[in-house]
């Protein structure tokens, strides 16, 4: 019990925030990306958990909403059926010292083809709006 409430106390640091449901910690604390990924790991490192097996997208969201390369290549978390995490859970996983997690052994594709489309997006964007800077610059000395 003393784990779980340091987990709890963890997941409130990082959060900035109270942890109403224990049976999912996600969804609870509404850390997603960077956030999530700073509470991960200093739960790794205070528990000297081995990280080897942990598979980020079973579990949280990717900051951020915009990705309309995620309209034709779903990215990984959008792949698979999220698996929540409890504060039971990384007791358990925190007391063994490794993330024994058993995960679905389905195929995820992780080349990350919808970030490729949306730089592509944002250099186009970047290069189209850089010609039109500089095509009315040019029209203006004149």
């Amino acid at each position: 019990m003393i784990i779980e409430d340091e987990i709890i106390n963890l997941v409130e640091f990082t959060s900035g925030g109270n942890l109403d449901d224990h049976q999912d910690i996600w969804r609870s604390s509404r850390m997603s990306g960077d956030d999530w990924h700073d509470f991960i790991i200093e739960f790794a490192q205070r528990y000297n958990v081995d990280m080897d097996g942990y598979k980020w997208y079973y579990h949280v969201d990717e900051e951020g909403l915009f990705n309309p390369g995620g309209w034709l290549y779903p990215p990984p978390q959008n792949q698979v059926k999220r698996i929540p995490l409890s504060v039971a859970d990384l007791a358990r996983i925190a007391t063994k010292a490794v993330w024994d997690l058993d995960y679905p052994s389905e195929a995820v594709d992780l080349r990350r083809c919808d970030m490729i489309i949306n730089r592509t997006i944002f250099y186009f964007v970047l290069t189209v709006a850089s010609l039109i800077l500089i095509g009315n610059l040019l029209t203006t000395a004149s």
